[in-house]
């Protein structure tokens, strides 16, 4: 079921003297990256036969969904908020070419990891039976989507993303990078590209947080 949005009223949105005084920036995106640790799981995903790219796909979109500031959407004719997003992301489509395609996913509300991970592994066999790596143009324009990316050959300090050309965009961009072992626990970096216009650095501590205690909550949680 898509997700549905309503456009607010900006003469009472808290956010708007922010998002236009930030409107005056020449690039008012800013990226951010913490290390995160992803022991438990990682274990999880390998005790369960799931993809750890793909749960943590699943993890990091249901803590944005919990942060309405990740939900607001600028557009030329207004401001809206999202239900809800859904992920877009990136996987190695023809390896011998070094080619990556892109698949785009709708969010299921309550969708469990094992069913969101079956679905993500389905999405990408279908992107390669059809022979189209990349977005149509419509599903590209797109603004409830979260752009989704790894460098799993690496693991990196710093990174720096490509810059949308519209001061309106506000698609979040996580990437994260190849985790390394310290005191016995895996460390990956974790990073997001967002508007400056609707998120500030507090936001990013915040999802780190949702993201946290998501990863937290998998003990408890039946795959299924």
């Amino acid at each position: 079921m898509a997700a549905s949005f309503t456009y607010i009223n900006e003469d009472t949105w808290p956010r708007k003297p922010y998002a236009d005084f930030f409107a005056r920036a020449g690039n008012p995106f800013f990226t951010v990256t913490f290390p995160l640790d992803v022991s438990e799981t990682y274990a999880y995903a390998k005790r369960h036969g799931l993809s750890f790219y793909h749960l943590m796909i699943y993890l990091s979109t249901r803590a944005m969904n919990s942060m309405a500031a990740f939900r607001y959407k600028l557009r030329e004719n207004g401001v809206v908020l999202w239900e809800y997003l859904s992920p877009s992301f990136t996987f190695m489509y023809n390896e011998a070419e070094d080619l990556f395609g892109i698949v785009n996913m709708d969010t299921i509300p309550g969708e469990s990891p094992v069913a969101f991970c079956a679905r993500a592994a389905a999405a990408q066999s279908a992107c390669l039976a059809a022979g189209t790596p990349l977005p149509s143009l419509a599903e590209d324009a797109r603004d409830d989507l979260i752009y989704y990316s790894s460098l799993p050959w690496l693991c990196y300090t710093e990174i720096a993303q490509e810059l949308p050309g519209d001061k309106n965009d506000s698609i979040p961009r996580p990437i994260w990078g190849k985790f390394e072992e310290r005191d016995g626990s895996k460390v990956l970096p974790y990073t997001v590209q967002i508007n400056h216009r609707l998120l500030d650095g507090v936001h990013v501590y915040r999802l780190k947080q949702a993201l946290e205690a998501q990863m937290a909550d998998l003990k408890s949680r039946s795959p299924l």
